[in-house]
């Protein structure tokens, strides 16, 4: 199917076999070319639904001339069926068929973009093991340190963790842990969402500014 035009309740399309040397003979429409053709019935049904549906029964087919390798279609509506009329490159007919009547296919979804897509996204099961010496870990959290996590140093923000370093012999910290606040059922997601994002970018920021933290490795935690 190279193109395809809507207007006025009918569908134009262009069809055309592979470039490629394709055998011709022994059809009067190559199947690939009179399939071509058929998928530009989706255009003229574009609100009949969303199931699959497939050619189900044909009437008055006419075979104009054989050996067609482009198409030029008009497909419109004929009662509860579609009319097709396909004439070659030079405008003569080559098929025509009166009414073709499809039928949906039942208990099959159309498959959606997503579906269709090369790409996928899955989770990858990761086994977490026991954490055991926290020594020189910090949270950095403005709040009440979430429930789960070890005791450890807290700090409402990376400058008030540099400052601590800087004012202090310790060594900075080897891992600093931040929290990510817990969504309420209630809550605005996206404004949230947006509102995390940047407090998290703004740490992030912070953190690979500060020379003393190079040492460091940032884990969010949610």
């Amino acid at each position: 199917l190279r193109r395809a035009w809507t207007g006025d309740g009918e569908v134009h399309a262009e069809v055309a076999l592979p470039e490629e040397s394709v055998d011709v003979s022994g059809f009067g429409v190559h199947p690939a070319l009179l399939d071509a053709a058929l998928h530009a019935i989706g255009l003229l049904d574009a609100e009949a639904g969303t199931a699959p549906r497939v050619p189900f029964a044909f009437e008055g087919v006419q075979v104009h001339a054989s050996g067609a390798e482009v198409l030029r279609v008009r497909l419109s509506r004929s009662g509860s069926g579609v009319r097709l009329v396909a004439c070659d490159e030079a405008g003569a007919p080559v098929v025509s068929v009166d009414s073709l009547v499809l039928r949906e296919l039942s208990g099959v979804v159309a498959p959606g973009a997503a579906t269709r897509s090369l790409f996928e996204l899955a989770w990858q099961a990761d086994d977490a093991s026991t954490i055991g010496d926290t020594s020189g870990w910090a949270l950095l959290t403005a709040g009440e340190p979430p429930a789960g996590l070890p005791e450890l140093p807290s700090f409402p923000d990376v400058a008030a963790l540099v400052a601590s370093v800087e004012a202090s012999p310790a060594e900075a910290p080897r891992a600093l842990l931040l929290p990510l606040p817990v969504t309420e059922a209630h809550a605005d997601v996206p404004a949230l969402v947006r509102a995390v994002t940047a407090d998290v970018l703004s740490t992030v920021q912070a953190w690979l500014a500060a020379g003393v933290l190079a040492g460091s490795t940032l884990v969010v935690v949610t």
